[in-house]
């Protein structure tokens, strides 16, 4: 334990950590799983290494951290961050109240509600259905692409564009983009 964190795995091996609540934890090498099932002001940095953090409860903030990582949040407490960090990440989630921020490099956020960051790099924001839609927050137009399995339109909405299924539920808002001629579907 370092300054109140707890470190798991010193060295390159492989940590799987299921069922935890009230962590502060540094995973320190190696391609590491951490499954968070509940609790409150939660840390967990993957550090390096290609590492798999799934949320199933609880409130905090979670890194991916180097190397190109996958976060998933099934469940968690609004006021949650989960960040890819750096490297190629995939973000997914279906929680509201999260943000969810991919980080340095081109990530894949696939994401059905809350706030999506891409950041830096050239991101592709999946559009995934199920309740309440995303709100992407810094689509660079030229830049980051959309990428949508459903037919549906766009539609302006505000200075926003939102994009709705065929079935009428909404998928994703992109903030900032005014036309939907400036979204690059892939």
């Amino acid at each position: 334990m370092i300054n109140g964190r707890k470190l798991a795995g010193h060295d390159d091996g492989v940590n799987r950590l299921t069922g935890q609540a009230y962590i502060n934890t540094s995973l320190m090498g190696g391609d590491d799983f951490l499954e968070v099932v509940g609790g409150s002001n939660n840390f967990a940095n993957g550090n390096k290494g290609s590492d798999h953090i799934v949320l199933r409860g609880g409130q905090g903030r979670y890194l991916g951290g180097a190397d190109s990582d996958t976060m998933e949040v099934f469940d968690s407490i609004t006021g949650t961050l989960v960040n890819g960090n750096k490297g190629n990440d995939v973000v997914k989630g279906n929680a509201a109240g999260v943000a969810y921020r991919g980080g340095a490099d081109n990530d894949i956020l696939a994401v059905s509600q809350g706030n999506a960051w891409g950041d830096k790099g050239a991101d592709t924001f999946r559009g995934v259905g199920g309740d309440g839609f995303v709100t992407v927050e810094d689509y660079t137009s030229g830049e980051d692409m959309v990428q949508l399995g459903m037919g549906g339109s766009w539609s302006q909405f505000g200075n926003r564009q939102m994009f709705t299924n065929t079935d009428g539920d909404q998928i994703m808002l992109l903030a900032g983009i005014s036309s939907a001629d400036q979204v690059t579907l892939v």
